[in-house]
């Protein structure tokens, strides 16, 4: 007998346990989530403070030579730091945000794509076609900034 009020004083306290794990389970989620979503800004945010902090020295060269140059640093550099952001939207994007983080994961990679061929118009001395090209990239830029807004982020695209 006792062993049969045992069990079912187990049981019941088993019970209590599953409901109140049930009950927790919506805040505990969400809080989860948002979890999840800070930690998701805040790598983004260090991934481009810290390719900020390798180009700002490079500073602003005016000529084709110098922007060639300056973007033979650059490219690769951003090239990484867009690794980087794949890597973490891979593993720690935002549940809800799948459609945002794809764009913004395409504006990044469409912004490299024209940074690349900046540096290829500077190097062949094309100053037109680099004129043409940052006026794209300026527009591109724009439209990272805004997404990069809509995800929390403060550094990335920030000015």
């Amino acid at each position: 007998m006792l062993r049969k009020s045992l069990l079912a004083a187990t049981i019941a306290s088993l019970s209590c346990a599953v409901a109140a794990t049930v009950a927790l389970a919506t805040p505990s989620a969400r809080s989860q989530h948002q979890t999840m979503s800070k930690a998701f800004t805040v790598a983004a945010d260090a991934n481009c403070a810290a390719l900020g902090g390798l180009i700002a020295p490079l500073g602003n060269p005016t000529t084709l030579p110098g922007i060639a140059h300056k973007l033979a640093i650059v490219v690769p550099a951003f090239t990484m730091a867009l690794r980087a952001q794949g890597e973490l939207v891979t593993f720690d994007a935002p549940a809800g945000k799948e459609t945002l983080v794809e764009q913004w994961m395409s504006a990044m990679s469409h912004y490299g794509q024209k940074l690349a061929a900046i540096r290829a118009a500077a190097a062949a001395g094309k100053g037109d076609a680099v004129t043409k090209a940052n006026a794209q990239l300026t527009t591109i830029g724009g439209q990272a900034a805004a997404t990069s807004k809509r995800l929390g982020l403060h550094v990335c695209f920030q000015s």
